[in-house]
């Protein structure tokens, strides 16, 4: 009987259970993975086998090496049991070392991070060998760790203690009743790169940073917002007509431009080609730090659309914004995607491999950019007939 391929695809795979009887079973292995993990036996075992590996880390650990796996927060905490052998971390989201863990710390062979590693500053010298898709945000020894973009609440207040709380973006100091003289008297004092500080309350707040920290001042009476926003006339009903928005905002409506009184945005404003004219007309009261005006038509917030050759006929640029699942007929070339579509915010993009680059380019802040369901299981009739098992997975031990 004729022996199978085998092709996996995944972000990690261990292949440190490998053995003889299922190698044997497969006339070659062929594994696509981000990390890959190994062993000097297993090295010394597929030496004679097919077995091809394609991965960005290949890391070779001893068999009896814990591998620890999750998305999220991973905090390494002070008081922790020591394990025995040694452990590997691979983590989608942010690892927070904590003080007095030097000892687990050693224990640690391998760190994979896609995002953010936050560390004690005496404890950078005693990191592993590291895979980082992010940055590394360091700390003063003895701080507390906060939220990176920390907003504190009169129940904060009232736990401070004289202390330094460490935030990695950001300390919002926004709502002007917050009881910023007891936060002074407790000594609690604040260490980020930058705050955003109410006017009413600057002169007190200003003794809870160090002089490195990038202050500014949110005006008084000014609403502050940390999310995106599509700004309509509830929303001015609901948060009022002067806003600071930590985030984008779209804007659709000429009369929302007209009652604003101030619109401050970190992030990108995005208005009608038409709303360009009251836009000028505001301008004193309005920054943003980046400005996209968007002509043609404006197709949003629908679970799923097709776009094909029909609907690029009826308009010059075709603007889609926070669609679920997205189709392009076949039958758009490349050149038609670069001069008439634009994507953003978007979750999945199915497109046949001839459109894929010229999808990327027009795209913004786009999770999915794949083939079609055709293209696909094309492929997977190739596959058949070359009788090969497929395995897609997130996490694969052999």
């Amino acid at each position: 009987m004729e022996k199978k391929k085998l092709l996996v695809h995944c972000n990690t795979c261990d292949l440190r259970s490998l053995n003889k009887e299922l190698l044997d079973q497969y006339e070659a292995i062929t594994v696509h993975a981000v990390t890959i993990l190994t062993s000097p036996r297993v090295q010394s075992l597929t030496a004679s086998y097919d077995l091809r590996l394609d991965c960005v880390t290949l890391l070779s650990l001893e068999e009896g090496t814990e591998l620890i796996q999750q998305n999220g927060i991973y905090r390494m905490k002070r008081g922790e049991r020591i394990p025995e052998h040694e452990f590997c971390i691979c983590i989608n989201g942010k690892v927070i070392i904590e003080e007095g863990t030097e000892e687990l710390l050693k224990k640690c062979a391998f760190l994979s991070v896609n995002g953010k590693v936050i560390c004690p500053h005496s404890m950078l010298p005693l990191l592993p060998q590291m895979q980082l898709n992010g940055k590394t945000d360091v700390y003063p020894d003895g701080a507390i760790v906060l939220d990176s973009v920390f907003v504190p609440d009169r129940v904060f207040v009232l736990r401070a203690k004289a202390q330094v709380y460490f935030a990695a973006a950001k300390v919002i100091l926004c709502e002007e009743t917050l009881d910023v003289a007891e936060l002074c008297r407790r000594g609690a004092r604040f260490k980020t790169p930058k705050a955003l500080i109410a006017e009413p309350l600057l002169e007190e707040a200003l003794s809870l940073f160090d002089d490195e920290t990038k202050v500014e001042v949110l005006p008084a009476g000014m609403r502050y917002l940390n999310e995106d926003l599509v700004l309509g006339k509830n929303e001015l009903q609901i948060y009022g007509t002067s806003l600071y928005v930590d985030g984008n905002v779209t804007v659709e409506e000429e009369s929302v431009i007209e009652e604003l009184q101030r619109l401050k945005v970190k992030g990108t404003l995005r208005i009608k080609e038409q709303l360009l004219p009251a836009l000028q007309q505001m301008a004193e009261k309005l920054v943003y730090d980046k400005l996209v005006v968007q002509r043609g038509i404006w197709i949003a917030d629908k679970i799923s659309l097709l776009v094909d050759a029909e609907l690029l006929e009826q308009y010059e640029e075709i603007h889609i914004s926070d669609v679920v699942n997205v189709k392009l007929a076949p039958s758009i070339t490349s050149k038609q995607i670069l001069q008439q579509l634009h994507f953003s915010d978007c979750v999945n993009i199915s497109c046949s491999s001839k459109q894929k680059s010229a999808v990327e380019m027009t795209s913004e802040d786009v999770a999915s950019i794949g083939a079609m369901e055709d293209e696909e299981e094309q492929e997977r009739q190739r596959l058949a007939k070359e009788n090969t098992k497929v395995v897609h997975a997130n996490h694969y031990v052999f």
